[in-house]
Parts: structure tokens; sequence; C-alpha cells
């Protein structure tokens, strides 16, 4: 069973576990160099590599998935609202997965993992007697049968209690550049990068049963999910079990559970971070597309490419020779560059 997570103790721990591993860049260049898999810092940083990643547009959002953010449930049932508590967080969820899951089969959507024994789960979950069960102990909030159906909802806009990550640190850029651009945050973007196989990677060896049983990566069928194939997608999930359902409820980040209950047993950070100024965020756009990650490639379908266009249009209006990889590669490549450029000269020279 997680143990309680004081708050003041587990910001401590997050401060201290962030601070001493915040790397800043200035510009985005240096910044996709150090989160580069091939040469990056984490190339060699752990025993396996194996960090997941995660962008923010800004570094003060917090590793919290979207259902449990603001002051009341993101979807409240029906009736006037109250406080939010436990028992009406869950029952919140339950009552948005199930609309999402009928209206998408009433038009004929194919569902992940769809059979009649999902649907008899679903059936069972909107039962007044589940949260007493979820209360007492003796089921838990999501059940596994669901989490696929979960993961689809979440790929599409629903807020879940899933926390997305990806396993490639360039897509991890891509929505940390794209979501400042949107949201117009001003400061420094994020990438948060998390040691998964350090806590994670024993799964089943008896070391971290207790908290696999709350807390635990998910994932989910790729070939249903198109945009969670073209992400290299995953998440983290945090189910409820044995709770006062009219106990206010409170949203604790992933990170601090993880911090406060496992923490100690390591004696290097377990998450990362990694930050460039806001105004980098046109130029690491850029930088991606040359790389071949932009919209068209996050978001299979029509709809990535219009946004990949969309998004070139922010780019810096630079000559080609005069932006900073041309500045960069003058310097670097000297005889080289110049010998290029008076080619391109006469190319483009008129002819009399």
């Amino acid at each position: 069973m997680i143990a309680a997570v004081d708050p003041k103790i587990a910001r401590v721990l997050c401060r201290a576990n962030v601070s001493d591993a915040t790397h800043h860049e200035r510009t985005a260049n240096g910044f996709l160099a150090i989160l580069s898999p091939v040469n990056g810092l984490l190339a060699g940083y752990s025993y396996s590599g194996d960090h997941i990643y995660r962008g923010h547009g800004t570094t003060r959002y917090r590793l919290t998935p979207s259902v449990f953010r603001g002051r009341v449930a993101a979807f409240p049932v029906e009736g006037p609202r109250g406080r939010r508590t436990n028992g009406s967080q869950i029952e919140a969820e339950i009552a948005q997965l199930w609309k999402f899951f009928m209206l998408a089969d009433a038009r004929g959507l194919r569902l992940p993992e769809d059979s009649q024994r999902l649907r008899r789960t679903l059936g069972l979950c909107r039962g007044y007697r589940f949260v007493e069960e979820v209360a007492k102990g003796a089921a838990a909030w999501p059940p596994d049968e669901v989490l696929s159906l979960l993961a689809l909802a979440q790929h599409y806009g629903i807020p879940t209690r899933l926390l997305d990550w990806t396993r490639h640190p360039y897509v991890a850029a891509y929505f940390a550049a794209s979501a400042a651009l949107a949201d117009h945050c001003d400061g420094r973007l994020a990438v948060w990068a998390f040691d998964s196989d350090a806590v994670f990677g024993g799964f089943g060896d008896g070391m971290y049963n207790w908290l696999y049983d709350r807390l635990t990566l998910v994932t989910a069928p790729a070939a249903d999910i198109p945009n969670l194939f073209a992400q290299y997608g995953l998440f983290m999930l945090l189910k409820d079990r044995k709770l006062r359902r009219s106990d206010p409820f409170r949203a604790v980040p992933y990170d601090e559970i993880i911090l406060a209950n496992v923490g100690f047993d390591f004696d290097r950070p377990l998450f990362l971070q990694f930050t460039l100024p806001t105004r980098e965020a046109p130029e690491l756009l850029r930088l991606l597309t040359a790389l071949g990650i932009d919209a068209s490639t996050i978001y299979p379908g029509y709809d990535g490419v219009a946004r990949a266009l969309r998004e070139r249009v922010r780019f810096r209006p630079a000559s080609a020779w005069d932006s900073k990889a041309a500045r960069f590669a003058r310097r670097t490549h000297g005889d080289t560059w110049r010998r290029l450029r008076g080619q391109h000269k006469a190319i483009a020279a008129p002819t009399e």
C-alpha cells in the first residue's frame, strides 16, 4: 500500500530532486543536443538508459494528470455542484468514460479491446456499490479492463487520470515547444525525463510490488490508437483503492508520490528536467521539423498536416544562409561551407 504523502515532505523531496537535476539550455540547438538519444546527456546516464519523457510549455506545470487539475471535478455528475470529494471525483470520471464509450459505439467507431467483458465492467463501474467497493479496498478504479479505452479517450482530449509519456525525447520536445506557443507561455519550457527502469523495471520481482498495485506504467494496443503509435506513447496511472468517499479530494503530482515512497532508495535523481527559454520555441520546432518530427507525424491524418503548416508560419523568418544553423556551419566547416555558398550564388545568378 502506498504510504500517505505528507505535502510538506513531498514538496521538499521534489524540490531537492529537481534542483539537483535541472539542466538549463540557452539555444534550441543545445537543447536537442543534450536530449539526443545517440550522444546526449542520458545516452549513458543510467544502467539501462531506459528513460521516458514528457514535455511542458512551462516549468510551472507539475506531473499531474488532466482530470486532477482545477478546483472541481473535470466532469461533475448530474445535479448541483458540491465540494470535490474522493467519491465525486471517481463518479465523475466513470460518468464521462461511459458517455465517451456509448457515443463512440453508437457512431460505429472501433474501440480498443471491445468485448462483452469490457461492457460488463463499465456497467459494474456505474453501479452505486462500485465506489463503495473501491472505498473498502475490494476494488480499484480504474480496473484493468478499461485502461485501453481510457487511453483512447485521453488521446482525443478527454481528461483522464492517465499521464502521457513518450519513449522518444524529441517527441517530448515537440510537445513542449508547441504548448509554449499555443498557450503564449513566458519564461522557460521544460522536458521531464524519468528513470522508469529504476522504479518499474523490476515489475514482479517483489521489490516494489506494493507500489505497482497502485501506481504503474500502462501501455495500450498501438494498432487501435494511431496517436499512441506515432508518439511512442505510454502512460503513468494512479489507481484509487481504500479511501474515504467523503474526504476532500486532493491531487498529488505523480513525481511527489514516487519520490516520497521510493526516492530514498536511489543515489541518483529519478526525475530530470531540461529547460529552454520559450523564445526559442519557434526555432526548436523548425529544427524538429528538419528531423522529421512535426504535427503531421505526431498526429497522423489530415488534421496533423494542417497543424504542421500552421506551425511553419511561426518559424523565424530568416534566409537559409543566415540562420543559426548556417552560422554554425560556417564556424564548423569553414572552406567547405564557403565553396557550397559560392556554388549556390553561381546557380542563382541570372544568365546573360
